[in-house]
């Protein structure tokens, strides 16, 4: 029999793939249970869908409680937002056809929406027949769904909405994001956890103080997976499918990615099917390079549309000991001109989501496989 691979990347994980994250899951469990909103910020591919999937696994257990996972990627304005909301969290609480129709009949009070059924797989699709001035009156019943089917069936709904900076990309941004608000901080048996890619704009939804979202929840900012919570997750998974591993070789693997959960997983993958037996340093060398290998066309297009300033400080970043450009060195050795012109270049780049600032004030790459890309070639 075949062993399978027992590493995972490029997917959400939990259970026997999830790796430790044991505060950050006992705090978010927390928190939605009691109610309080939850905002999860940090540099994408950190694992913040999987710590959300995890924690709402475990807490759906519970006949008390209901989960509801919408991913805004493709929700491209108000009127489509609505629509997956509403068919997200009815599908969430009702199991029949005619649960679904009592539950429009007593939550929409300004309009009807219509609803099909796949007769096939009882499947159900929403779809609201209402103009644009309908919204100033059907809005409400809408954001207030998961509230009002909470307080009919005396349960607590959990509410995800991953992606959640696009909406600041919708017509007018303000104007929903204002509507959000004005009927989400009323709701007391749901709880909302808000989280996407975009490390940068949602602290501008969640940071901004003239912002609708302004400390609308707590921030749960995610911290890199310490070394001692990763290194006998790697190393057990190895020597359990029969390639055993030094420690020598599982600190190649965590270093060269700065423990980043994603590519961790990834180089690790690679590792474990370039061994025949026991890994051998070679095996995690070429692993590393197979992955960075793969990126080289997208990486060398992203670096070739910089300015000559963005490419000097992304080439000083890579030489730099601590992470900070902001030291005169730094700033002669790199020819970026003066302080000032540091924040402008690095504001520019962390829009681009290249960088991202911690709060140490570090300086880190966002993809640490562009970090690599990068050294090889200087």
């Amino acid at each position: 029999m075949t062993t399978k691979n027992p590493f995972v990347y490029g997917q959400v994980v939990t259970g026997q793939y999830f790796t430790n994250r044991t505060e950050e899951k006992a705090h978010l469990s927390s928190n939605l249970l009691n109610g309080i909103h939850t905002i999860i910020i940090s540099p994408r591919r950190w694992g913040k869908s999987s710590l959300v999937e995890e924690v709402f696994t475990r807490l759906s257990n519970s006949p008390e409680i209901k989960t509801v996972k919408l991913d805004l990627t493709a929700v491209l304005d108000e009127r489509e937002f609505y629509t997956l909301y509403a068919k997200e969290v009815i599908k969430a609480t009702s199991n029949k056809a005619e649960e679904v129709l009592q539950t429009i009949k007593f939550a929409f009070r300004s309009f009807r929406p219509e609803v099909s059924f796949d007769p096939s797989d009882a499947s159900f699709s929403l779809g609201f027949n209402f103009k644009d001035a309908d919204l100033e009156k059907g809005f409400k019943d809408i954001l207030d769904l998961p509230e009002t089917i909470a307080k009919k069936k005396g349960i607590r709904i959990l509410v995800a909405l991953d992606e959640f900076q696009n909406i600041g990309n919708y017509p007018k941004p303000a104007l929903f994001q204002g509507r959000l608000r004005s009927v989400l901080q009323y709701h007391k048996n749901v709880s909302y956890c808000f989280y996407g890619s975009k490390k940068h704009m949602m602290e501008e939804i969640f940071h901004d103080k003239s912002a609708p979202f302004f400390q609308f929840g707590d921030i749960l900012n995610f911290k890199r997976i310490a070394r001692s919570d990763f290194f006998p997750f790697l190393k057990k998974k190895f020597e359990t499918t029969g390639k055993p591993i030094d420690e020598r070789e599982v600190d190649a693997i965590l270093n060269s990615v700065e423990n980043h959960p994603h590519y961790v997983q990834f180089i690790a993958y690679k590792t474990w099917e370039n061994a025949t037996g026991k890994v051998k340093p070679s095996d995690v060398s070429k692993a590393i390079s197979q992955v960075v290998g793969q990126f080289d066309s997208l990486l060398s297009e992203i670096f070739s549309d910089l300015s000559r300033h963005q490419k000097a400080l992304l080439k000083g970043l890579v030489k730099s000991t601590d992470g900070k450009p902001y030291s005169q060195t730094f700033v002669r050795n790199y020819g970026l001109g003066s302080t000032a012109n540091v924040s402008v270049v690095l504001k520019a780049l962390i829009k681009k989501d290249i960088v991202a600032q911690l709060a140490d004030n570090q300086v880190v790459f966002v993809d640490p496989i562009f970090r690599l890309w990068l050294t090889s070639k200087s």
